[in-house]
């Protein structure tokens, strides 16, 4: 869906195409780089591992394919958000994403299924994420969730670049989930200025597929990794 007024154009992640994306920033991929994903963190504690124990149990009498998405997200992919918190870092759900194209009068808006954030300034709220989470939708609603996802980061990262110029850089992660599949994204984008087509150069860094049912250790380290790192 396109709303447009004389000043702006609101558009909405919900509906959003790759088209749209490519629109609105210069996108590349790098070649698929599997051990970045694999990542290096401090071994987990005896709680986490019996708590994961306890998932894949689950996951492994599930027809995850089956599963309405609000079903999947409370058994599988919300419960690995929480063991990534920290003393700071919070695992949020349905949270509104809002943001203005500092290059053009472009508007990106709409809810991402959860995030990984610091608290706010008001007590209860995200503040703004680094890690949104976007799961697919089934149905016959069903579309894409990767333009959705990349709506999402492309929106964090205007508001992280806003006001700065040639060269300025900013990174963030997203995710998205296909039942209890999840597959990563690192976004790289930087301010490049040229007449008549200056805006974001973003480059994306993909994970491979992690199947929670027998991976959810990875997904966790991962996780952790990036919730250490923001």
């Amino acid at each position: 869906m396109v709303a447009s007024s004389a000043m702006m154009t609101k558009l909405s992640l919900a509906a959003l195409t790759l088209d749209d994306v490519a629109r609105l920033c210069r996108l590349e991929s790098r070649e698929l780089d599997t051990r970045a994903w694999e990542a290096d963190v401090a071994p987990l504690d005896a709680v986490a591992r019996e708590q994961l124990r306890y998932l894949a149990s689950e996951l492994a009498v599930t027809r995850s394919t089956t599963l309405n998405e609000a079903t999947i997200w409370s058994r599988a992919i919300y419960p690995l958000l929480e063991l990534a918190e920290t003393d700071v870092v919070r695992a949020w759900a349905e949270v509104p994403v809002a943001a203005r194209d500092p290059f053009s009068e472009t508007e990106l808006v709409g809810v991402v299924d959860g995030v990984l954030a610091k608290e706010g300034v008001l007590a209860g709220a995200p503040g703004h994420p680094f890690l949104l989470v976007v799961q697919a939708k089934r149905g016959m609603d069903g579309v894409d969730p990767r333009p959705q996802l990349l709506g999402a980061t492309l929106a964090v990262l205007w508001s992280d670049l806003a006001g700065r110029g040639d060269g300025a850089t900013a990174a963030t992660y997203g995710c998205f989930t296909v039942g209890d599949i999840w597959t990563f994204v690192r976004a790289e984008a930087r301010v490049v200025e040229a007449t008549g087509a200056s805006g974001l150069a973003v480059t994306l860094a993909w994970s491979r597929e992690f199947a929670e049912r027998s991976e959810a250790e990875v997904i966790l380290r991962a996780l952790r990794s990036i919730a250490r790192g923001a």
